[in-house]
C-alpha cells in the first residue's frame, strides 16, 4: 500500500506541478510580451490552471507524503530532516508567490511586467525543489550511496537525476501546450470575436507541445544510459519504447492539426502527455523494484548508523598499540556494513569470495579501498570513501583476517 501511495503521490505531484509551472509561464509571458491580443487568454488561463493558496497547501502535503513513504519503505538515511523540511518550505513558498501573482493579475484584470517578475520569483523555488525531489527518486536506486549521504548532501546529485529533471521540464511544457490547445478548442462554441482572439493561442499551444515532445526523447535516452546496470530490465525498456511511441503519435497528431482548434484533436494529445507522466512514474517504481531487493533492505535494517562523511570512523586508531585488524573492525562497521557482508550478497558481493584474492597482495586491496573501480557488472559501483591512510590500512588488515577466519584458513 505504501508503494502504491508513493507512486500515486509522485504522479500527481509531477503532473499537477508541471501544469502549474507551464501554465504560469504561458499565462504571464505571452500577454506581457506578445501583445494585447493575449491578455484575455492569459487571464482565462490563470483562472483555470495555475495555483491558488489551498492548492499550494495540497501540493506541499503530497510532496511530504512522497518523502515520508520513501523514508518508511527504504530508510535510506537521506540527509537530515532539517534539509527536507527546508526544501518543503521552499516549495510551499514558491507556490504561495505564484498564487499571489495570479491573484494580483486577476484582481487588476491585466497582466503587467511586474506580475511576470513576481511569477518568475515563485517559479524558480518550485523548480529548484522539484529538481531535488527528482534527484531523490534517482538516489533511491543507488543504495551504495545511502550510508554516506548524512554528511554530504551533494551525493544526492547524479546524472540520472539531471536526466529525470529534464524529462519533467519537457513533459511540463508538453502538457501545458496540450492544455492550451484544449482550452483554445473549448471556445469554438463562443462568438466569432472570441474565436479570433484565441486563435493565436491555439497555435502557441501546438508549437509548445510539439517542440517539447520532439526534444523529450533526448533526456529519456540519457536517463536509460545513466541507470545503474542492476536496474535495467526488459520492463524498463518496454516502458521506454511505449513512451517513445506514445510521444511520436501525439506529436504527429499535433503537427497534423496545424494549430486548428478542434476538441477531437486536443483532448487525445492531452491524455497522451498525462500518460507519459504516468509511465515516467511507473518506470521509477519498476527501477526501484529491480534493485531494492530483500537482501538490500535487510542490510539497511541490520546496519549501524553510518558515520558522517569525512568523520573518523575509529578513534582508537590514534593509539599506537592498537592492532590494525582490531581498529579496522570499527572502520568496517561504520562505513561498510550497509553494503557488505562476509557470508552473503547485499549491495556488494560476499566478501568471503572476493577478499581472499588479495591474500598475497594487501597493497592491491588498500588501493581498491582507496580508489574503487567497477569490476563486476552484476553489482553497482562502490563509492569512494572518506578514509585516512591509517583507516584504509586497518580495514584492509581486518578484511583479510576475517575472511581467513570464516573460510577456515
Amino acid at each position: 500500500m505504501l508503494e502504491i501511495l508513493m507512486a500515486s503521490a509522485n504522479f500527481t505531484l509531477m503532473a499537477f506541478v508541471g501544469f502549474v509551472i507551464g501554465g504560469a509561464a504561458v499565462a504571464f509571458i505571452l500577454p506581457a510580451y506578445g501583445g494585447r491580443k493575449f491578455q484575455q487568454f492569459g487571464l482565462d488561463l490563470l483562472s483555470k490552471v495555475t495555483v491558488n493558496f489551498p492548492v499550494a497547501i495540497l501540493l506541499t502535503l503530497i510532496a511530504a507524503i512522497s518523502l515520508y513513504c520513501a523514508k518508511i519503505l527504504y530508510d535510506p538515511g537521506l540527509l537530515a530532516a532539517a534539509f527536507w523540511g527546508g526544501l518543503l518550505i521552499l516549495f510551499f513558498f514558491g507556490l504561495v508567490v505564484l498564487s499571489f501573482s495570479r491573484r494580483l493579475a486577476l484582481s487588476r484584470g491585466m497582466i503587467s511586467p511586474g506580475t511576470v517578475l513576481l511569477a518568475a520569483a515563485g517559479t524558480l523555488p518550485v523548480l529548484a525543489s522539484m529538481f531535488f525531489l527528482v534527484s531523490t527518486a534517482s538516489l533511491l536506486i543507488m543504495p551504495e550511496k545511502w550510508p554516506f549521504t548524512a554528511g554530504n548532501w551533494g551525493l544526492i546529485l547524479s546524472w540520472n537525476g539531471v536526466a529525470g529533471f529534464l524529462e519533467f521540464v519537457l513533459l511540463s511544457l508538453a502538457v501545458t501546450g496540450a492544455g492550451v490547445l484544449a482550452m483554445a478548442a473549448g471556445i469554438e462554441k463562443r462568438g466569432l470575436q472570441d474565436l479570433e482572439s484565441f486563435r493565436p493561442a491555439g497555435k502557441v499551444g501546438t508549437v509548445l507541445a510539439s517542440a517539447a515532445l520532439l526534444l523529450w526523447p533526448v533526456p529519456l535516452l540519457f536517463d536509460l544510459l545513466t541507470l545503474p546496470e542492476p536496474v535495467l530490465s526488459p520492463g524498463i525498456f518496454i516502458l521506454a519504447a511505449v513512451s517513445l511511441l506514445l510521444a511520436m503519435i501525439a506529436c504527429l497528431r499535433l503537427l497534423a492539426s496545424s494549430g486548428e482548434m478542434k476538441s477531437r484533436r486536443a483532448a487525445p494529445v492531452l491524455i497522451a502527455v498525462l500518460s507519459l507522466f504516468f509511465i515516467h512514474t511507473l518506470a521509477d517504481h519498476v527501477a526501484r523494484g529491480n534493485i531494492l531487493i530483500e537482501p538490500v533492505l535487510l542490510a539497511r535494517a541490520l546496519s549501524v548508523t553510518p558515520a558522517q562523511a569525512g568523520e573518523k570512523a575509529a578513534p582508537e586508531l590514534a593509539g599506537e598499540a592498537t592492532e590494525p585488524a582490531s581498529a579496522g573492525k570499527g572502520v568496517f562497521e561504520q562505513h561498510c556494513t550497509a553494503c557488505h557482508r562476509f557470508d552473503r550478497r547485499v549491495v556488494g558481493p560476499p566478501l568471503n569470495e572476493v577478499v581472499p584474492k588479495y591474500r598475497e597482495d594487501i597493497d592491491a586491496l588498500k588501493e581498491f579501498i582507496r580508489n574503487p573501480v567497477k569490476k563486476n557488472p552484476d553489482y553497482p559501483a562502490m563509492p569512494k570513501l572518506a578514509l585516512t591512510e591509517e583507516e584504509i590500512a586497518a580495514v584492509a588488515a581486518y578484511l583479510l583476517e576475517q575472511a581467513a577466519s570464516e573460510n577456515g584458513g
